[in-house]
């Protein structure tokens, strides 16, 4: 009996594994792994304008959710007095992750990290939608967040 059962605990241990390892991996999507943008952004007296670089970190099993590094240089400016002309120029730096939701080429866009403007380390918060094909492609963005309300442009390969 007790050989039995044995026997019987051996067979069945070996279909549990031999079916994990027969499985196949479920097939994902070909994902663009780097997206090279400009984007703009405005509260009137505060402009913003940037060169954005995301490289693909990784994605959720139901390639619903995708986490991006975000690395962007550029300019943020402020609009004072009644001339017109731009003062306080200063260079800029961001450094966040980006998470995208959503299926298909339709995208909800969250930016968290740290923005870095003349010295002053500030925290950095973009919310959006983002219009990318997961193969690659046109990049669009509409954004709302820190340095203002705005719009991106660029390529996603």
């Amino acid at each position: 009996m007790k050989t039995l059962y044995s026997i019987l605990k051996l067979i069945v241990l070996t279909l549990l594994l031999s079916s994990n390892i027969l499985a196949e991996p479920p097939a994902k999507s070909e994902r663009s792994k780097i997206n090279l943008y400009i984007d703009a952004g405005t509260f009137v007296v505060v402009n913003s304008v940037f060169v954005n670089l995301e490289v693909h970190i990784t994605s959720s099993q139901s390639e619903k959710m995708h986490l991006y590094v975000r690395g962007a240089c550029g300019s943020v400016g402020t609009m004072l007095g009644g001339s017109g002309t731009s003062s306080n120029d200063g260079g800029a730096s961001i450094l966040a992750l980006t998470l995208l939701t959503g299926e298909a080429n339709h995208h909800f866009d969250t930016s968290a990290g740290i923005c870095q403007i003349d010295g002053m380390v500030l925290p950095f918060i973009d919310l959006g939608y983002r219009f990318q094909k997961p193969e690659g492609g046109l990049v669009f963005r509409g954004k709302v967040g820190i340095l203002g309300v705005g719009v991106g442009l660029g390529f996603a390969f």
